[in-house]
Formats: C-alpha cells, sequence, structure tokens
C-alpha cells in the first residue's frame, strides 16, 4: 500500500509534537525554544518517511530482454491488417494513420482493426498514440454513447471481435484508465489522450516473474499493474487490436519504439519469427465475390446467411440488421421488445435520429466498392426485384468483383436442415436450463415455507400444551389448604406434570415427522422431473425452416412488392447465378405458384385507377365543389338572400314568357284552323313521341323533382328519368359525408312520396335493396338513419301492385 505523502506525514508530525496549551494558561519567551526542538524532530521524521517510502516502492519485475539470436519475423509482414478492418477504418500516411468515418451516424459507432502478427511465445509490445480528436457536427438534442472520442488497446485471437472488451476473446486497456477482460470492467491504469503514447505489453514468456500478463506504459513509464490474461488465452497467438472512435491514432508495431520502456524490450515488428504467427493479407485467388442471395419470404433466408458467414468468415455483410447489430455494439441502446420492422426492414428506435433513419446505409453503399474484400447482401426485397438487383449491381462494378446470385427455392439442402436443428435444439436447451433454475428456485422456497410451517405449528402445539397445564395447576392450588407439606407435594406434581407435557409433546413431534417425510416424498414424486438435455421431437426433426420472433417482411411489404418478384438471370449482369437448393426449372415452378397463391389471398397495394374513373372522379370533385360554394353561399345571409331575390326574379321572368308562349301558341291553333300547319305540328311545345330534356339541379333536387313529376309534355310520361336522376343525388350525398346526410334523407323522403304516388315500385325498392347492401361505412350509416325514419320498401299496403308485404 503506498506510504501517505510528505505534507500529510509533515502535518502528522508537528500537529502530534505541538504543546497544548492549558486554559488560562500564558506562554513565556522562556518556553520558545521548546517549540522549535519538536519541529526540527518532525523534519528528521518526514525525511525518514521519505525514505522508507522509497525503499517501499514496488520494484519493476520485468527484466531487460537477453540478446536473440533466433530468425526474426520479416519487418513488412508484420502490419495493420486493412483488410480486417472494420468498413469505417480510413488508413493515412502509407498504414501509418488511422482515422474513422464520421458522417451518416457513423460518429456513433466504433471502428476496430487488428495487426497480422499474433504473439504466442516471449515478452513483446506495440504502441499506440492519438493524433488528433474529432468532433463531428450532430443533431439538437441528439445523445449518443458515451464517451464520444474512445480508445481501447489490447490484444485478441484471430477471427474474434474487433470491438475489444466484449466477450472472452480479448483483453484491453482503454483512455479512461480501465482494463477489461471477460466482459470484466474495473480501473487499473491512469488515463491517456493526445501526445501520449501508449504501449502495451504482453508477456507470455512462463519463466518471468509477470508471465501471462499484459501491462500499459504511457510515454516510457509503467503506468498500471500487470493484469493477468484469463486461461482460456494462454496457449493461443494474440494479436494486437485497436478498438477507436471519432480519433486519428497513430500505430508502431516496431521495430523502434517512439517511447522506450524502462527496460530492453522488443516490439511485435522485432520479435522471433518462432514466437509469432503471421496472417497473410495476400488473396486466395481471384477477384472478390459479392453474393446476392435470392429467397421468399419466410424461408431461412437469414439463417442461411448466418451459416454462409460462418464458413466463409472472411465475407462481410452488408445489410441494415448488419448495421443495427454495429450500433448495438458500439454501445447504442434500444429496447430489448422494441424493435420494429421485420428482419429485412428492421427499425431501429435507438433514439439518435441520425442511426435510426439508416444514413449508415447510404454511407456504406459508397465506401464498400472501394475495399476489395467479399461481402454478402442479404435484401429480402431488393434481391427478388429486377430493378432494385440492377441498381446494386452498378455499384460492384464487374472489373473489381465476382457478382454472384444464389438462388434459395424450394427444399433446402442438408446442410442447412441440420443447421437450422442445430439452433432449435439450442433455443429448446435454453428454455430447458431457464425453466429447470426456475423449479430450483421454487422447489427450495417451497421447502423453507414447509419448514417454517412446521416449526411454527410445533410452537403453537407447545404453547397450548403449557398453557393447559398451567390452568390445571392453577384450579388444583385453588383447592389446597395451604400446608407446607400438602405445597410440597404440589410442587411435586406440578415437575411432573410438566416433564409429563413435555414427554407428551415429543411424541407428537415424533409422530408427526413420519408423516410429514412422508407428505414430502409425495410431494416430489407428484412433480414431474425436467430433463437436463433438450431433444427434438419428429416434427421438429422433418422441420425446413424456423419460425422467429421477428418475421422476414411485414405484410404490407410484401402486398406492394411481390407483384414484382422474379428470379435473377445473366442479362441482368450477373457473372453467375447459382441455383443452391433446386435446379432452375423447379424454381422458377415453384415462384410461379407462389405467385398465384399470393395474388389470390394478399390485397394489391399498387392498383392504379385507369382513365375512365379518373375522368368521372373529375366530373364528381367539380359536382363536389358546386355543392360545397352552394352550401357556403347558403350559409352567408347576405349572399342567400341576394340569390334569393334573384331565383325569383327569373322564376318570374320564365312564367312571363311560358305564359306569352301558350298564348301565342293558341293564337296559332286559332288562326291555323287545323289546316297544314296542325297536320304538320307547328305550334305545339314539343313533338309527339319524343322525350323533353329532364334536369333535376343540385341546389334544389327536392323542388325539382315534384315539379317534374307534375309536367306531362306532348302526352309523354318523365317519372322514369326523374326518379332516376334522383336516386343518384341521394346516392352521392350518402357518400360523400355525414354532414350531407340531412340532405340526402329529404331527397330521399321526396323520391319516396312521388315513387308511391306514381306507383313506381319497383325502381325504388331496387334502390332500396341496394342503398341496404352498401358495404362503404357511409353509406351504411345512412341507411341506418332512413332505416329509423321509416324509409324502407314500399309495401303492398300502400300500393297493391307492390310485391312486398306489410309483415
Amino acid at each position: 500500500a503506498p506510504s501517505p505523502g510528505p505534507c500529510r506525514a509533515s502535518f502528522g508530525h508537528r500537529h502530534a509534537a505541538l504543546p497544548i496549551p492549558q486554559a488560562g494558561a500564558m506562554a513565556t519567551p522562556a518556553e520558545e525554544p521548546k517549540v522549535d526542538a519538536p519541529m526540527e524532530d518532525a523534519e528528521k521524521a518526514e525525511g525518514a518517511d521519505e525514505a522508507k517510502t522509497k525503499d517501499e516502492e514496488p520494484k519493476e519485475l520485468e527484466q531487460d530482454a537477453p540478446a536473440d539470436k533466433r530468425k526474426k519475423v520479416a519487418a513488412k509482414s508484420v502490419a495493420v491488417n486493412v483488410k480486417d478492418a472494420t468498413l469505417n477504418v480510413l488508413p493515412v500516411s502509407f498504414g501509418k494513420l488511422f482515422m474513422t468515418l464520421t458522417d451518416g451516424g457513423f460518429q456513433y459507432l466504433l471502428a476496430g482493426m487488428r495487426a497480422t502478427a499474433g504473439v504466442k511465445a516471449g515478452r513483446y509490445f506495440f504502441e499506440t498514440a492519438i493524433v488528433e480528436s474529432v468532433y463531428p457536427n450532430e443533431p439538437q438534442g441528439s445523445r449518443g454513447p458515451t464517451p464520444r472520442q474512445l480508445v481501447r488497446v489490447g490484444f485478441s485471437t484471430a477471427g474474434s471481435s474487433l470491438f475489444l472488451g466484449q466477450g472472452s476473446d480479448s483483453v484491453c486497456f482503454d483512455n479512461e484508465g480501465h482494463f477489461t477482460s471477460e466482459g470484466h470492467r474495473k480501473k487499473a491504469a491512469a488515463k491517456f489522450g493526445r501526445e501520449d503514447t501508449v504501449g502495451v505489453l504482453l508477456n507470455v514468456d512462463a519463466s518471468s516473474p509477470n508471465a501471462h500478463t499484459v501491462s500499459l506504459f504511457k510515454n516510457g513509464e509503467r503506468v498500471s499493474d500487470p493484469q493477468v490474461i484469463p486461461e482460456n488465452l494462454r496457449g493461443k497467438a494474440l494479436f494486437p487490436t485497436i478498438t477507436f472512435k471519432n480519433v486519428t491514432v497513430q500505430v508502431n508495431l516496431g521495430p523502434t519504439p517512439k517511447a522506450p520502456l524502462p527496460f530492453a524490450c522488443r516490439m511485435v515488428a522485432d520479435a522471433a519469427a518462432d514466437d509469432v504467427e503471421v496472417v497473410s493479407t495476400k488473396s486466395a485467388g481471384g477477384k472478390p465475390e459479392v453474393v446476392f442471395p435470392v429467397a421468399l419470404p419466410g424461408t431461412g433466408l437469414f439463417d442461411w446467411v448466418d451459416l454462409f458467414k460462418q464458413q466463409h468468415p472472411d465475407y462481410v455483410e452488408l445489410s441494415d440488421r448488419a448495421i443495427a447489430e454495429w450500433a448495438e455494439q458500439s454501445g447504442a441502446w434500444r429496447p430489448r421488445n422494441g424493435h420494429g420492422g421485420s428482419a429485412d426492414k428492421p427499425e431501429l428506435r435507438f433514439g439518435i435520429p441520425l442511426l435510426d433513419d439508416l444514413s449508415a446505409r447510404s454511407v456504406l453503399g459508397a465506401v464498400a466498392p472501394c475495399h476489395p474484400r467479399s461481402y454478402v447482401i442479404p435484401e429480402l426485397v431488393g434481391n427478388l426485384t429486377e430493378a432494385d438487383r440492377k441498381q446494386r449491381l452498378l455499384r460492384f462494378s464487374s472489373g473489381a468483383f465476382k457478382r454472384r446470385a444464389v438462388v434459395l427455392v424450394g427444399d433446402p439442402a442438408e446442410d442447412y436442415k441440420e443447421y437450422i436443428q442445430g439452433l432449435v435444439l439450442a433455443e429448446k436447451q435454453q428454455k430447458l436450463d431457464r425453466d429447470r433454475q426456475k423449479a430450483a428456485v421454487e422447489a427450495e422456497r417451497r421447502k423453507q415455507g414447509e419448514e417454517r410451517k412446521r416449526e411454527l405449528e410445533a410452537r403453537d402445539e407447545a404453547a397450548r400444551k403449557r398453557k393447559k397445564l398451567a390452568d390445571e395447576q392453577n384450579a388444583s392450588e385453588e383447592k389446597k389448604d395451604g400446608e407446607e407439606k400438602k405445597d410440597g407435594e404440589d410442587g411435586e406434581e406440578k415437575k411432573e406434570s410438566e416433564a409429563k407435557g413435555d414427554e407428551e409433546a415429543k411424541e407428537s413431534e415424533e409422530k408427526k415427522a413420519p408423516e410429514e417425510n412422508a407428505e414430502e416424498k409425495e410431494d416430489a414424486s407428484a412433480e414431474p422431473a425436467l430433463p437436463e438435455k433438450a431433444e427434438l421431437t419428429e416434427e421438429e426433426k422433418a422441420m425446413a425452416h424456423r419460425n422467429t420472433d421477428v418475421v422476414d417482411m411485414t405484410d404490407s411489404e410484401l402486398a406492394r412488392s411481390f407483384g414484382h418478384f422474379s428470379l435473377p438471370s445473366k442479362a441482368e449482369g450477373f457473372d453467375e447465378i447459382t441455383f443452391a437448393w433446386q435446379k432452375e426449372a423447379e424454381s422458377t415452378r415453384l415462384l410461379k405458384e407462389w405467385l398465384l397463391e399470393k395474388k389470390k389471398t394478399t390485397r394489391a397495394e399498387d392498383l392504379e385507377p385507369g382513365a375512365w374513373f379518373k375522368e368521372e372522379s373529375a366530373k364528381w370533385q367539380k359536382l363536389l365543389q358546386e355543392w360545397r360554394k352552394a352550401q357556403t353561399e347558403f350559409k352567408d345571409p347576405a349572399k342567400r338572400k341576394k340569390k334569393q331575390v334573384a331565383a325569383k326574379k327569373k322564376d318570374e321572368e320564365k312564367t312571363e314568357e311560358g305564359e306569352k308562349k301558350e298564348e301565342d301558341d293558341d293564337k296559332v291553333k286559332l288562326e291555323g284552323g287545323g289546316g297544314a300547319a296542325s297536320s304538320s305540328g307547328a305550334g305545339f311545345a314539343a313533338p309527339v313521341g319524343v322525350p323533353p330534356r329532364v334536369h333535376i339541379g343540385s341546389v334544389h333536387p327536392e323542388r325539382d323533382f315534384e315539379r317534374w313529376l307534375s309536367e306531362r309534355s306532348g302526352g309523354v310520361d318523365v317519372v322514369s328519368e326523374a326518379v332516376r336522376q334522383m336516386q343518384v343525388i341521394v346516392d352521392r350525398l350518402a357518400e360523400e359525408g355525414e354532414e350531407f346526410h340531412a340532405k340526402a334523407l329529404s331527397c330521399l323522403t321526396v323520391l319516396r312520396r312521388g315513387c308511391v304516388n306514381e306507383a313506381e315500385v319497383g325502381p325504388f325498392n331496387d334502390f332500396i335493396r341496394g342503398l341496404s347492401a352498401a358495404t362503404s361505412q357511409r353509406r351504411s350509416r345512412f341507411w341506418q338513419r332512413a332505416r329509423e325514419a321509416g324509409l324502407g320498401l314500399i309495401t303492398d299496403g300502400e300500393v297493391a301492385m307492390s310485391t312486398v308485404t306489410a309483415e
């Protein structure tokens, strides 16, 4: 433990040595030298403490590295593996400096990179320095993961997560001074920042006193104690790894250190070839590949992608779900059960606008083709649609990438089925383990409750017996005459009674014990024991795809897009098309059958109206505007009065013109005398047999309807046409909205009265039947109001020719 500092020691000694004056006492000049003497003693004691502290400081156990004549690793082969880094890492200055993307939500995402050489023996270190801190712009009110600038330095195994501190495959220090191992984070070092060069030392030399430890040095000085690495990492090659965010870092793997350690130690690039494992960064041959898996919804596309990535760990997934997982690993939080959307198009709901709107998707789309790496793009809707496939192919030129489509339709391959069964079995085993743990806790709780209950019952029984015995003793004492001899006898009887009561209570408890044990055995046997190992049922063994909590595609998205689904072809620009599960002809047939079934059962969301509907809709909108204009004018008293005056004047003019025309016609008839003019029909209002032009206006349809029913121009009946036009007006008003239902009811009342008077039973009853069978909500509400107003079918009690009875 560190000793107290000089100030603390000095203050403590002086305070202890100074004399404490008594109340009322005055210090005299003769007493002053007595004060200086203890102060000199305190200073001597302070010097002794400092010397003691120096002696007690922990000694550096690391020794200078001895000369090593073994063959060294090739310095050029030790570097940061850019092909293994996350896509937001930007190497500059010939791979000495590394930046991160900071736009489109990437300021919230971690970046990670790993060296090509892993230490498996000996003692080596590497250096990292923060060159600059970046402060990207953020929307107001946006709160991302903290800290905003982050650097973690440490070691990890090959193929593990590039994000240090997650899982048990890495150990690391961060710029806040914490050490993380196996998911546990603790304060173990000093903080570091800009202008600091930190060295991370890994010691896996079994002969060293600090074997299997990792230490942190800042500017050449130790700032942490050696931290033990977990057992699972011992014996494995551990690669220098850096995880960072919103900073530019410099990485020095050697061979010359920037800030030498207090003892001679070689860097990773200066290691013996036998002590390190080097990963090749050269391509296996050929161009990198971009895989577009094509599958129908609900047929295991994303499970296949997970299996494919296990089999091909060098492929990078480009999808919305990959961005969501990346954000969660970077510390962004979202509700566990609050994920919306689908597996293909998830709703992130991080509460961070630049992440939730998936701005990172477009940035990745631009960055990914710049990295010569292999990708898998599991876009369910996009890979099933020809236009989207062509658009994505344009991003990856055929000269730099091999573009391959993998069709997954029909009965899956055996390796996929085995993988699915393994997932289902693992889920069942996890559930079984939880149930067993829950049952064990419940059994223990029940057992403790039973024991407590038995203890309380035993106490109550003993208390009852003691009370009974005491009552008996009190009753007997009252009968005693008080003699000492008698009292002595009574005391003996009391002791005997107490002993007898204790024996009875003991016998009662012993008697209950076997019964209780028997009850426990019965309870234990009544509860079925859960198996330790989960097993698949026959149905699960035969399943081709598993059901997941999150659907592959929402119903609305499926309804909008399934009509455009198709299988890829080389004409679209693919270099290769692989039919992984079924042959091309069978896959095409299965897709066709699936589409036909969906057309029968799925509502089409992308239907567009034709030219006729658009024309009729325009007419209706025009008519509706006229009605609304008339309604507005009617609500304005000034305009309503003005309009009434104009209408009255117009009616008077029409009446005068009609009377004058009738007089002229009568005059022609009298003067003609039935001559040629009469035989030719001259002077009549309308030729016989030619129907007049019936028109019922939208402003006063009731008045127009009654007027036309009262006219018989040229002997021609206009009732049928007037009824038809009135039915159209009622139907339009009913569909327009509830604010027009009062007007529609008034029109329907006039229409029914006119049909009764004119015996137009059939057209009216047919109209009412159609109105009652309407599926529209507005028409249904209007029909309800019409029924309440008694505007139903015309019965035979009203018109004899009606086929509808009053019942």
